[in-house]
């Protein structure tokens, strides 16, 4: 009877031990797909969204959509949260939105992570990296539906997710404020899916198709910069890299009104300038050597 007893107190343990195992396993593999793929949400509020704007006689106005494939996981998190600050998000005839004031701060505190972002020319990181892309989707989405833009601002270098002319920076001095000039609300949906981020407008029909048109005016040309010596931590790292430039632009963009086929009124929105990287030897040699 002892030995029994003994042997069902053994099985009771071994059984418990694989149910944490498994409630561990469980767990790991949900918080993996959640952290990249945190998009579900998006779509079924969005899919909640298109009932509602069905309903108030809405029709899909514009959408423009950028991939952040390439994005390592801390962009691709930082655009996910960015974006669907926006879903659903209704504006009404004659009103205004502000990107900032919809996102909010973007700080650790509020769930945003480290990536790179461009400042003042060069690419550093910092929290938050990833959500212009959000602010330049929604610029090229907002304008196609025919709506204005009253103040918006280029990145310094080029971005590689909208052609020239066509991003829209943010930063906490930096804002991006849109207009309703339509004769109806206008609602924002957002759907994030397979690493590709969606913005659509929805309103009232609209007698006009809006196209833009990025122009290049000039190719600012590279150039070399002379040799700079940093120290690092790490022999392996010790050795001389030449880093190619890129070329800068001087761009414009230019929005078509299309009636029926046929373009009735062109127009310049903007003129950007984008700087040119230099080319550089970077000689790496061990901290504490001599320069």
């Amino acid at each position: 009877m002892n030995k029994a007893n003994k042997y069902t107190k053994i099985i009771s343990r071994i059984l418990i031990i694989l149910m944490v195992i498994t409630t561990v396993v469980i767990a790991i593999f949900f918080m993996q797909i959640n952290d990249r793929k945190s998009v579900t949400s998006s779509n079924f509020y969005a899919s909640k969204n298109a009932i509602k704007m069905q309903q108030n006689n809405l029709t899909k106005l514009s959408t423009f959509s950028t991939s952040f494939e390439a994005s390592v996981d801390n962009r691709a998190h930082n655009i996910i949260l960015a974006s669907s600050q926006f879903n659903g998000v209704q504006i009404p005839r004659g009103g205004s939105i502000s990107f900032n004031e919809i996102v909010g701060a973007r700080t650790y505190d509020r769930g945003y992570l480290d990536a790179n972002v461009i400042m003042k020319g060069v690419y550093v990181k910092g929290v938050g990296g990833g959500v212009c892309q959000v602010s330049s989707t929604i610029y090229n989405s907002w304008l196609m539906a025919g709506l204005d833009v009253t103040s918006s601002r280029a990145h310094s270098l080029p971005s590689t997710y909208v052609a020239l002319s066509r991003d829209a920076t943010v930063s906490s001095e930096i804002d991006l404020v849109m207009s309703n000039c339509s004769d109806s609300e206008v609602v924002i949906e957002v759907l994030t899916d397979n690493n590709i981020l969606e913005i659509s407008i929805f309103g009232r029909a609209r007698e006009n198709e809006y196209l833009l048109i990025s122009d290049v005016i000039e190719e600012v040309p590279t150039y070399f910069a002379p040799d700079v010596t940093i120290e690092v931590n790490d022999m392996s790292e010790v050795g001389e890299q030449l880093y190619a430039g890129k070329s800068g632009y001087k761009s414009r963009l230019i929005i078509e009104v299309i009636h029926d086929g046929t373009v009735i009124a062109r127009r310049e929105l903007r003129r950007d300038s984008y700087n040119a990287t230099p080319s550089q030897k970077v000689i790496k040699i061990l901290k504490g050597s001599a320069i």
